[in-house]
């Protein structure tokens, strides 16, 4: 979409509520190992047990391993599924 002097209307659309962090891709198979935000790994993870749906799925041998806050609530998140 161009604007009236032909630039993209995109450029200079600025979302004031997004963080630097959105700019970089969050892969769907495998996790950057210097990844800081542990909130990034959890939301990535949640959306793909939202859109996934299939209960034969097991989280708990992937979450095995870490201890944090966000695995316990993804493993509540996907207790049916499990």
């Amino acid at each position: 979409m161009k604007n009236k002097s032909g630039n993209s209307c995109y450029r200079e659309a600025v979302n004031i509520h997004s963080s630097l962090e959105l700019s970089f891709i969050l892969h769907k198979y495998h996790l950057r190992v210097d990844e800081k935000k542990s909130r990034n790994v959890f939301s990535a993870i949640r959306d793909e047990l939202i859109l996934d749906g299939d209960s034969r799925q097991n989280l708990a041998t992937f979450c095995q391993t870490w201890l944090d806050d966000e695995i316990r609530e993804l493993l509540n998140l996907a207790i049916d599924k499990t």
